[in-house]
């Protein structure tokens, strides 16, 4: 741009030089956005005709549990109209400006309690989302329910469907499922009755009163017979 001569001009009675100045022209770039660290930070800008620019951000922007991530910008001016990466170059050649655009996830932490699993690991969802999560206890437990951030969910069976409005703490809890064993004897002794163990104990049952008499009978204890679960038979000692 023409900005004018260095000197003034009256009447030419000498050789005389004159010098023509120009000053670069100045346009500016206004940087705007809600998250990350912007470069060049937000705010209004000035850079010379014909400057190469290279406008980022960083991304993701983390925040305990949210976190938000650039999908993009849009531009006016000299930057192009649209984008989908934390970055962009250009050249200016007038006033312009950059909008850099977020989407937010929210943290999932899911948690057990007792001996089970789910299939769903602890993480980032997106907001707005809905997350299924499925409880499977594992061999001798039972699942029992869940507990944690649940207000809102729906739950149907084992399966927990959580909307990410918002972070949640989420738990599947277990219980370690519990057996009856009914103890009969034709003869009676100290052990008839029945017994409740959780389940995988193991049990070592004797009778410590055998023989039993009855007048001129006696009864010899020798051995058992169990139903409904694995077993065994110790040899009897004489």
């Amino acid at each position: 741009i023409f900005e004018g001569w260095d000197v003034a001009f009256g009447d030419v009675t000498a050789p005389l030089t004159v010098q023509a100045q120009y000053g670069r022209i100045l346009h500016t770039l206004a940087v705007a956005s809600e998250h990350g660290v912007t470069d060049p930070a937000v705010g209004i800008h000035t850079n010379a005709w014909g400057s190469e620019l290279n406008a980022t951000v960083t991304s993701p922007d983390t925040r305990d549990t949210t976190q938000y991530v650039c999908t993009g910008w849009v531009g006016t001016g000299s930057v192009p109209p649209d984008g989908e990466t934390a970055s962009v170059s250009f050249t200016i050649t007038n006033n312009s400006g950059i909008v850099w655009n977020w989407s937010t996830n929210y943290w999932l932490a899911v948690e057990t309690a007792g001996s089970g699993g789910v299939d769903v690991a602890s993480g980032w969802f997106a907001a707005g989302s809905n997350v299924n999560v499925t409880a499977t206890p594992a061999t001798g437990w039972h699942f029992v329910g869940w507990s944690g951030d649940t207000n809102g969910c729906d739950v149907e069976g084992v399966t927990l469907t959580a909307p990410m409005d918002r972070a949640r703490t989420v738990e599947a809890r277990f219980e370690i499922d519990r057996h009856t064993l009914e103890v009969v004897s034709a003869h009676g002794g100290n052990i008839p009755g029945t017994l409740e163990a959780a389940y995988g104990t193991e049990l070592s049952l004797s009778s410590p009163n055998s023989p039993i008499i009855d007048g001129t009978t006696q009864h010899i204890c020798i051995g058992a017979v169990v139903s409904g679960n694995a077993f065994t038979q110790p040899t009897p000692t004489s």
